[in-house]
């Protein structure tokens, strides 16, 4: 060991020298792993993350990885047999000094001295931990091929998945404590005797722990850690990759290093004896009643460095292809989730859900030295670890294997971690929420340094969150059954949805949140809470982001739904069928919805029934079709608790009788007399004014006529709704005033040529669709109208012929008068009597596997750039867009973050329309 202590090249400098620097490991082939003095640079030549990144810049590991490939490979496998060794050097996190008294004093005091060490173990773990974080990324860009005057075909499989013959000299030795995966059967059996603690079979399952039931602190996984296993000089075959992996999650647990010493630790008289790795739990929570005493802002640090070396093993995804993603045998990923021993699961999972639930609790936390920057970066880096880990599905993975992490995550059942689970879930998007200066931006926090902060952590969060509800029904249950806790998730989505939906670098934020609302609408009791009694007031929604109206929060539901709609400036369109779907799902427990609230609805069926929209896109109607099975469930199951609803559906009945006779020559003819009565009405001016950039989007925006304007463009609403939309600023009389006039031509208007007909067609679609006949033929022949048909076909005659009454009729209350007459009608022996009702939860399938793979890496990929962790790697899961910004470092930093995200989430938006596809055909 002697070796490590040399210096590095005299007078040169280790970055650039060609002798003796980064340069040598691409201009010299085959350089031996013997060469300690050379390799030895790597250990102790930086003193940041950052001074690693700027040392191995991207251009000298491609070099590498061109001219000289088996030396990175060597690289790779030295430092990980260091890190081995360190693990295994009693010197390395010594055992702290006792403080001896008596004649154990004097004699201390006169023996011989030995030569201080100047060796800076520490230092060398971290610095191992650094460069193998920057370099493996690379490994995984790089494409498997031939190479010139090498044996290497494919660089992945040499560096950390080939078996090794490798054997145990005294300076490389295994460690002291057993592998998490690789340990003697005397190990394994002592590891299965300690590990009863859990309370935790493959039968029954529970995260109990003896901890409830003792004092002091008992820790969920291993109370004793079993005995050092023996070591031998023969020589084995190891894969590098399963030994580094075996040693990041020893280091995780190592005392001294990334946890406290404990008393128990302490208080064994050999320190030999001591057992160094100790997979204990690191904060108090599931599985562990106690915090970890003496924890240090150091040992947070160490800890977080660690787990990014972690996941730059585990980001094999972020550099896969999305069609190659569920095809592909991720190995890392598929060692940690599925080949782990138990105990060290359990310690690593609990540890996970733990610190991110405790995060910035106000009163849990008092760390020696502890910042809050730290706390924020090590809580974001157990984001993304539980993040890679939960999301790696079962389906993706060899049958015979299974995700233990989800395996345990769906095993938790005990109120008492779910509610630590919520109120965790509670702090860090009511901290989120707080924020004046909007959600999830990116600041400036210390030294220049761009880092994410704390609300930031909620872009995490809603994807553990999605996963946790996924595969544990009883946490599911917990949150919806809960009034309290289901309008706080309720407005908790409902924000994140609306303060990102009109932002391209965070709107994949938006999108994960109207999942989840689809998922969680389609769970009856969560859609009851939204009805009850003065749940609008238990909201916590920012009024800057939404008008509140109403008396309960499934007003609020509508309102947001039909903001997401009206004021995303395009960016939603994609999500149209998740929206409706929340709508669908809601239906059947609409109650006493509010005026406002009834003329949304009307406004969006006005607007998906226009003939311009139905024949804009081939997946239109579909969308009028989910609105209008709304509608139906609404009546079929809350008739009499919505008049106001109903009001709007009686005023709305020539709607749904175009529908029902519906046919592509009408629809174009009424398109067509639209567009020459607006140019009639409207000539352009004969001096033409400069362009105003914001009303040509407008303008453009109206030729489009989306859900994007709505405006009521096929007829005023009554006097309730006109003054309930008065305040509406999409309202546009003209655009009524149109399309109502152009109808009223059209008598005095000659039928189209055919011709002229395909013109319009042809005009009409987008993205080159053309509508047909034989395609209005597919789609109309499935739009369910015997509903709202049969109850409007008995409504509207009662309707007109109650407004015949004088005393109707010329009332200035007349609405109020109808509304009072609808609530006492009955459609009873009108509708079949319908006691199930329907509901669509999001449904997973390879596509929306694809799309949160996309959004959890991408979030990884973000976290790790300020770094440079990736800075040079060329991903192919997403697309990364760099843009040069003009102005001060600090800005151009921030704007390359933000115009990054862009690209990242421009990816995810694409996937986003084959899962909601998916999900509306279903």
């Amino acid at each position: 060991m002697g070796l490590w202590n040399r210096p590095a090249a005299q007078g040169e400098t280790f970055p650039s020298s060609k002798e003796f620097g980064v340069p040598r490991m691409y201009l010299e082939r085959h350089i031996s792993s013997e060469d300690h003095r050379y390799w030895v640079q790597y250990t102790v030549a930086f003193q940041t993350e950052r001074d690693v990144v700027a040392a191995l810049t991207a251009n000298d590991v491609h070099k590498t990885i061109e001219n000289a490939p088996e030396n990175l490979v060597t690289l790779i496998e030295v430092l990980t047999m260091h890190l081995e060794s360190l693990i295994n050097d009693p010197l390395f996190a010594p055992v702290p000094a006792h403080n001896p008294g008596g004649l154990s004093a004097l004699f201390a005091s006169t023996a011989q001295r030995s030569k201080p060490d100047t060796r800076n173990r520490t230092l060398e773990a971290l610095n191992c931990c650094r460069v193998l974080t920057r370099v493996i990324p690379f490994v995984y860009e790089s494409t498997p091929g031939p190479r010139k005057d090498s044996d290497i075909h494919d660089l992945e499989l040499r560096a950390l998945w080939t078996p090794l013959l490798r054997g145990s000299p005294e300076a490389l030795s295994p460690p002291t404590t057993p592998s998490p995966k690789l340990g003697n059967e005397t190990a394994q059996e002592e590891i299965r005797a300690t590990s009863g603690q859990f309370i935790l079979t493959d039968g029954d399952e529970s995260m109990l722990s003896n901890a409830d039931k003792t004092s002091g602190r008992k820790d969920a996984v291993l109370e004793d850690m079993p005995a050092p296993r023996s070591h031998s000089n023969a020589s084995k075959s190891v894969m590098t990759g399963h030994a580094l992996l075996n040693t990041v999650m020893e280091l995780l647990f190592h005392a001294g290093f990334t946890l406290p010493w404990t008393p128990e630790q302490l208080s064994v008289d050999d320190d030999e004896n001591v057992s160094r790795v100790h997979f204990t739990i690191w904060e108090a929570g599931i599985g562990c009643s106690v915090d970890l005493e003496n924890t240090t802002s150091a040992h947070m640090e160490r800890r977080t460095e660690v787990m990014r070396l972690l996941i730059s093993m585990l980001s094999k995804p972020m550099y896969t292809t999305p069609a190659l993603l569920m095809q592909t045998q991720f190995t890392a990923l598929d060692f940690i989730a599925c080949d782990l021993e138990r105990p060290v699961v359990l310690s690593f999972l609990c540890s996970l859900l733990n610190t991110i639930s405790n995060y910035r609790q106000a009163d849990r936390w008092s760390l020696v030295g502890a910042r809050d920057l730290v706390r924020d970066i090590h809580t974001s880096v157990c984001f993304q670890v539980l993040g890679a880990l939960l999301s790696y599905e079962d389906s993706s993975m060899n049958q015979v294997k299974k995700n233990m992490f989800r395996h345990y995550v769906m095993k938790l059942y005990r109120v008492s971690d779910f509610a630590f689970l919520a109120t965790g879930i509670s702090k860090v998007f009511g901290e989120c929420m707080s924020e004046t200066r909007g959600a999830f931006e990116l600041g400036d926090t210390m030294n220049g340094m761009f880092v994410k902060p704390g609300e930031e952590h909620a872009s995490e969060l809603l994807a553990v969150l999605w996963i946790q509800l996924k595969i544990n029904a009883d946490f599911h249950r917990f949150i919806t059954r809960s009034r309290q806790l289901s309008l706080d998730i309720f407005s908790w989505l409902m924000f994140v949805a609306l303060a990102n939906k009109d932002a391209a670098a965070t709107l994949s934020q938006a999108q994960l949140a109207i999942f989840l609302l689809q998922d969680l609408t389609a769970d009856r009791m969560f859609c009851v809470h939204l009805t009850s009694v003065q749940s609008l007031a238990d909201l916590t929604i920012p009024t800057r982001y939404l008008r509140l109206h109403g008396e309960v929060a499934m007003d609020v539901l509508i309102e947001g739904v039909f903001t997401l709609f009206t004021k995303s400036n395009g960016l939603m369109t994609p999500m149209y069928p998740f929206l409706l779907l929340i709508l669908f799902n809601a239906a059947p427990f609409w109650r006493n919805l509010s005026v406002i609230s009834a003329a949304r609805l009307e406004i969006l069926l006005r607007q998906l029934s226009s003939p311009r929209f139905l024949l804009a896109e081939a997946g239109n109607p579909r969308l009028l079709g989910i609105l209008l099975n709304a509608f139906s469930q609404m009546l079929q199951h809350q008739f009499s608790n919505n008049a106001n609803v109903v009001y709007a559906l009686v005023r709305s009945a020539s709607v749904i009788d175009r529908l029902k006779s519906f046919s592509l020559e009408e629809a174009l003819e009424n398109i067509y007399r639209v567009r020459q009565y607006a140019a009639n009405v409207n000539p352009m001016p004969q001096s033409k004014p400069l362009p105003d950039p914001a009303a040509s989007e407008e303008s453009k925006a109206q030729e489009e006529d989306t859900p994007e304007k709505i405006a009521g463009t096929n007829s005023k609403l009554e006097s309730s709704s006109a003054q309930a939309e008065q305040a509406s600023p999409f309202e546009r009389p003209d655009d009524q005033a149109d399309t109502k006039n152009a109808t009223a031509q059209a008598p005095q208007s000659p039928a189209l040529s055919k011709a002229q007909l395909d013109q319009v067609a042809r005009s009409v679609g987008r993205n080159g669709f053309v509508p047909t006949n034989e395609w209005v033929e597919s789609w109309h022949a499935s739009l369910h109208l015997s509903v709202l048909g049969k109850a409007l076909d008995e409504l509207v005659p009662r309707v007109n012929s109650f407004c015949t009454d004088p005393n109707v009729a010329n009332s200035a209350n007349a609405d109020e008068k109808i509304l009072a007459y609808l609530r006492e009608q009955t459609l009873a022996g009108v509708l079949s009597p319908v006691e199930e009702t329907q509901s669509q939860p999001f449904v997973w399938n390879n596509d929306s596997y694809l799309w949160l793979q996309n959004y959890i890496w991408g979030i990884v990929y973000l976290a790790g750039l300020p770094l440079g962790v990736w800075t040079g790697t060329h991903t192919k899961l997403f697309n990364v867009r760099f843009e040069e910004a003009a102005g001060t470092t600090g800005s151009r930093v921030l704007d390359a973050i933000v115009n990054l995200t862009s690209g990242l989430m421009a990816t995810a938006a694409q996937d986003v329309e084959k899962v909601a596809e998916h999900n509306a055909n279903t």
